[in-house]
């Protein structure tokens, strides 16, 4: 064979290895583990979870752009499906305080509790509700427990100073404020400003008005990097722990079906108009023809070089 026909039987040779052996490989893949064949109609994903999780990503972004009763409204259709967890309950209970309907509130804060009564952002909430009830004695103890958890929350620590402030307990409040205040504008943020505020006042209320004024002035350089809707009450309410949760989706889970239906070759020389040597072998039906690179072509090599890999060259559904 010359070496212009030995360099052309390599290429086509490999390219055809190449091209055929990972279906070879998928072949053997799924006859030893026949639950690995992945279709469309096994993927399934619960169309219930997926419609809940509808639900709570729009009640968060209600919640978010301050429409509280679109919220409830989201919030209600995951709790009357049946299948809320305690961050659903929690999510609810926190768009009724924003809405003003405390009493729904408080019922669904405290079904969240006793669903998880660990997690931190419930203790939070229901602080921040028990403040809106003038409920002072529990709330102070609701903050307290966060803190317990979570020694630097500046929300926290600005709520506990103004509960204090509504008991009179301005010792204490100037302590928790200060505290908070030492946290400086990049950890504190609109808590820190309003805390300098709320310092202020403190300190006028106790009579040190020197002290009082020189917080007034910090309180004025730092007052206008932030919107004023974030000194509100309620984007101070927030923090940390005062945001809608939602839970991550569900993984999709892959049906354990059938195995993957095999691949079927089958030949199709005749269909390419090649008439495939006798059984001899490759090399011996291949001796008699010539290759010249000025009349090599495509129609060329389907009838002189397809041939020399004999009924291998097929197709199939993949």
């Amino acid at each position: 064979m010359s070496q212009a026909k030995k360099k052309i039987v390599l290429v086509v040779g490999a390219v055809t290895v190449a091209v055929l052996l990972p279906f070879f490989l998928l072949q053997r893949r799924s006859s030893a583990h026949p639950g690995n064949g992945l279709k469309a109609a096994q993927v399934k994903a619960s169309p219930v979870a997926a419609t809940l999780q509808t639900y709570r990503n729009l009640g968060k972004a209600y919640y978010e752009q301050g429409k509280y009763s679109l919220a409830v409204g989201q919030f209600q259709k995951v709790v009357k499906s049946g299948h809320a967890i305690a961050t659903d309950y929690m999510d609810l209970g926190m768009a009724f305080v924003q809405s003003n309907m405390l009493d729904k509130a408080l019922a669904a804060l405290t079904t969240a509790q006793q669903m998880a009564p660990h997690l931190v952002a419930i203790d939070y909430n229901l602080g921040i509700l028990y403040k809106r009830q003038l409920r002072y004695a529990l709330a102070e103890a609701q903050f307290k427990k966060v803190l317990a958890a979570d020694a630097e929350d500046p929300a926290t620590w600005f709520n506990l100073g103004t509960v204090y402030f509504a008991e009179h307990k301005l010792d204490l409040a100037l302590e928790s404020y200060e505290h908070l205040n030492r946290m400086g504008f990049n950890r504190g943020q609109n808590f820190y400003v309003a805390s300098l505020f709320r310092t202020f006042t403190t300190l006028v209320r106790l009579g040190r008005r020197d002290d009082a004024e020189k917080i007034l002035k910090i309180h004025q350089e730092y007052a206008d990097r932030l919107p004023s809707v974030s000194l509100q009450n309620a984007a101070l309410a927030k923090g940390k722990y005062g945001v809608i949760l939602v839970p991550l989706p569900p993984p999709v889970q892959v049906g354990q079906g059938a195995a993957a239906r095999p691949v079927a070759f089958r030949p199709i020389s005749a269909e390419l108009g090649i008439s495939l040597p006798a059984v001899a072998g490759s090399a011996e039906a291949d001796s008699s023809v010539e290759i010249k690179s000025a009349s090599y072509s495509l129609d060329f090599a389907r009838k002189h070089l397809v041939p020399l890999f004999g009924s291998s060259i097929t197709t199939g559904n993949y």
